[in-house]
């Protein structure tokens, strides 16, 4: 069963999961929410669900960067909605923190964090708060611009030609580090 949060509002989504209450999971931090919801799947949240129980986890979550919904992300708001901005930090910091330290970590945002400012804010202020909680994070490979790579299923099959081949590989203190500086251009 799918879940969202919140569960059916049709311009943004803080979190979607397939079990929100979960000890154990793999948090999959996106760009920004699409389709899906609590009745279905989109392209992306099947990905992560594949890939999930492909891990050995089972349990997936999606947070994202900003939680307006979007098929394509130039068509996510040209100026930040600042309320809906620090909600969404606010939310995905509280998941992040209050999980335990079994739970996997894997940014995925993929190159069109560059498409808005407040996208690349956001995604410094996650890794902030990767280091500031010394939390174990994951990547799934780095695109050509250094940004980990979207879970989207054409990203996933041009760079390992099949789900079963993605390795989630580790992002150490120091690949947090380049990646923020990247973020900070």
């Amino acid at each position: 069963m799918i879940q969202a949060y919140p569960s059916a509002h049709p311009k943004f989504r803080f979190e979607l999961s397939n079990d929100m209450e979960a000890e154990e999971v793999v948090y999959f931090i996106g760009l920004n929410p699409s389709t899906a919801d609590s009745n279905s799947f989109d392209p992306t949240s099947r990905s992560c669900h594949k890939l999930s129980h492909l891990s050995g986890m089972g349990t997936w979550s999606i947070l994202n960067l900003y939680p307006q919904r979007a098929v394509f992300p130039k068509a996510l708001h040209k100026r930040v909605n600042t309320k809906l901005f620090e909600d969404n930090i606010a939310f995905v910091r509280q998941q992040l923190v209050k999980k335990n330290l079994k739970n996997k970590v894997v940014l995925s945002w993929g190159n069109a964090v560059f498409t808005r400012v407040y996208l690349k804010r956001a995604a410094v202020l996650f890794i902030d708060e990767l280091f500031k909680n010394q939390m174990d994070c994951f990547h799934m490979g780095l695109t050509a611009r250094d940004q980990p790579i979207h879970p989207s299923p054409q990203a996933i099959l041009r760079k390992y030609g099949s789900y079963s081949n993605v390795v989630f590989k580790p992002l150490k203190k120091e690949g947090l580090k380049q990646l923020k500086a990247s973020l900070l251009v």
